[in-house]
């Protein structure tokens, strides 16, 4: 075995150590959605409908991006284990030493040197950063994205075959199929040609001639990469980024750039869901020293390129700037700044801390014992950044830890605030989940998803007239939210409330039909109430999501079993008119319902739940009933005296 081979080896049997203890995490964040609560992952029959139908990612209609490569991976993984996070985890993983391995092996060819390259590749898997990258499943996408970048450009580095079959471009157009970051790949091709290849500084580069030499080559990434883009846009056209003013987010993103810098220098303030705000004044010194910052670093690269020696700084540097462009640039996101997003960037500033490195120690390296002194300060500093990661992996181990520690780091965080109280409620620890809740409160009055969860505790805490304000008040400030409207659906069935639940949970699947809790208390509801034909058609629209769905297949056929065995429509309205004249309404309605679930065109099954619900002082939905028996049945004098009832109730 080679000496490189070897330290690859070593390289990859450290980053395993340092994530050993990430394995059994918990899910967190957008996994909730894409992961947990996402019914089209969990049948791998619809792999196909990954890459047709964007509704397919998430059951969060706001989240739902086209990343149809990640949900593949999540549903192979659902398939493996089902909602047991070790195989998501050690999924993830995989890919991500694979990335790493590929980076040294592309920062051997850049570098010219097998200790530079592994030094630069573990520095990669070792970074307390990537943890937050590693541990969070759905961040899949940000090491997929990158993963396809590293492959591409060594691929055009490593193989005279690939560039003539242009088989790099294959992972290339899945990287941007995993999140539309990966596209970055195409001017990272094209730095790589132009500045490592044929070794031109900055300035040469951006004469016209040489600019065109240099894009020549990289023109196929450019367009294949352009049109997963442009797929990506046709399939989520809809998709919204969240954010605020764009001017505002781009004053803030030079200092977030910054800021990402110095976590990659001393990464001691990690947060996974910073309260950062984006910065409202040009004035504000934090966007003087960004754009400072900006131009210091353009010098640097401008300064390193001139020269064979310290190009590949150059080149890492402007990796770190065009990995960030996605989310630092026009396009505002929710979040002005999230440490996760440094992956991409990552290795662009290892390159070029590798590269000084390197540099450093054949300067100063006059003996054996600087030399030996050098390497073991740089194994020091991989062993403390190693046993960082294992301690941020700790951190990640469940929605306790992690939220605790947001609330310390990120104290102006209404979300953080939030979820940290879920974990309180979670233990049944009410009085401190109330507190939590009221502290998110006062910094995020209009999050929709505070309201609901402290409807919740209310609920759990016997007031429910509490419970149904909070409820209400989410689902005004958020109605397009399916979680919502299921939440208030499962309190509504709890209180007794079950035909409103039903209601509810019709639109919690209209918005959403990959939300498995709204398909599941559906069916229960409509078993529970007897509403057989209403039952088989649910159970059907839930096979069609999930075929091997075990609680769909169980009522389906309770359904039939049901109906088959039921009395005919004629013995159901004369049933119903004799509980109409025993004046049991409550049983009448019943036997009506079965009557429209039997017959939907039935004009006399229609006035007789009308009458029955005028008997029961339910004029609205008598009035609606009435109003169906007429819509059939224009003539219906019947009908027609009971809606001048439903409508007499209602002035």
């Amino acid at each position: 075995m080679s000496r490189f081979r070897a330290g690859c080896l070593a390289a990859a049997v450290a980053i395993t150590l340092a994530y050993a203890n990430h394995f059994r995490n918990s899910f967190h964040f957008d996994d909730s959605h894409a992961v947990e609560s996402n019914l089209f992952i969990r049948d791998l029959r619809n792999i196909p409908r990954f890459f047709t139908d964007v509704r397919t990612f998430s059951s969060l209609p706001s989240n739902q991006s086209y990343r149809p490569v990640v949900t593949t991976t999540l549903a192979v993984d659902y398939a493996l284990g089902g909602l047991d996070p070790l195989p998501f985890h050690v999924d993830s993983f995989a890919w991500f030493l694979l990335e790493c391995l590929l980076l040294a092996a592309l920062f051997r060819r850049i570098l010219n040197s097998d200790r530079g390259a592994l030094f630069g590749a573990a520095l990669v898997g070792l970074h307390p950063a990537n943890a937050e990258t590693v541990n969070y499943v759905i961040a899949r996408s940000d090491v997929l994205s990158a993963l396809g970048a590293v492959a591409c450009v060594w691929l055009w580095a490593a193989s005279e075959r690939a560039r003539r079959l242009h088989l790099y471009l294959v992972p290339a157009v899945l990287g941007v199929l995993a999140k539309s970051q990966g596209a970055m790949a195409a001017p990272l091709l094209f730095l790589y040609i132009g500045l490592i290849e044929q070794r031109r500084s900055l300035r040469e580069l951006l004469a016209p001639r040489a600019l065109w030499q240099a894009l020549r080559p990289a023109l196929p990434a450019f367009f294949a990469c352009g049109a997963a883009l442009l797929l990506e846009l046709k399939m989520a056209p809809s998709w919204v980024a969240g954010g605020g003013s764009r001017l505002h987010y781009l004053l803030t993103q030079p200092w977030v750039v910054l800021h990402y810098l110095g976590m990659f220098v001393l990464p001691v303030g990690l947060s996974a869901d910073s309260d950062w705000t984006a910065l409202e004044s040009a004035t504000d010194p934090r966007v003087f020293a960004g754009l400072l910052f900006l131009v210091l670093a353009l010098w640097v690269v401008a300064r390193t390129s001139r020269s064979d020696a310290t190009r590949p700084i150059a080149y890492g540097l402007l990796w770190f700037f065009v990995a960030l462009l996605p989310t630092s640039s026009v396009i505002p996101l929710a979040e002005v700044m999230n440490d996760h997003r440094m992956h991409f960037a990552l290795p662009g500033l290892s390159l070029a801390a590798a590269c000084a490195f390197q540099l450093a120690v054949e300067r100063i390296a006059v003996s054996p014992a600087v030399r030996a002194g050098a390497m073991a300060s740089a194994a020091l500093l991989l062993a403390a950044y190693g046993f960082g990661t294992h301690r941020r992996n700790q951190v990640w181990r469940s929605e306790e830890t992690l939220w605790r520690d947001v609330t310390e780091k990120s104290p102006g965080n209404g979300r953080g605030w939030m979820n940290y109280g879920l974990t309180r409620m979670a233990r049944g620890d009410y009085a401190e989940a109330e507190r939590a809740y009221l502290r998110g409160l006062e910094l995020a009055p209009g999050y929709g998803y505070l309201h609901v969860n402290m409807g919740i505790l209310k609920g759990a805490m016997g007031d429910p007239a509490e419970a149904e304000r909070r409820f209400l008040r989410g689902l005004e400030l958020m109605p397009r939210v399916p979680s919502i409207r299921f939440f208030f659906a499962r309190w509504l069935d709890q209180v007794g409330r079950s035909d409103e639940a039903v209601s509810m949970l019709r639109e919690t699947i209209a918005l959403s039909p990959g939300e498995p809790g709204a398909h599941d208390l559906l069916l229960r509801i409509l078993a529970r109430r007897e509403r057989w034909g209403e039952l088989e058609t649910t159970a059907r629209e839930t096979l069609a999501v999930r075929s091997n769905d075990a609680t769909a297949l169980s009522m389906l056929q309770l359904a039939r079993e049901r109906l088959s065995a039921a009395p005919s429509i004629d013995a159901l309205l004369a049933e119903s008119v004799v509980l109409y004249r025993e004046r049991k309404y409550e049983e009448m309605l019943r036997v009506c319902d079965a009557a429209v679930v039997r017959r939907p065109e039935s004009a006399e099954a229609w006035n007789n739940r009308c009458s029955a619900l005028n008997a029961l002082h339910r004029y609205a939905e008598a009035e609606s009933a009435c109003g169906k028996a007429l819509q059939l049945k224009p003539d219906f004098t019947l009908a027609q005296n009971n809606l001048a009832v439903s409508r007499a109730g209602l002035k």
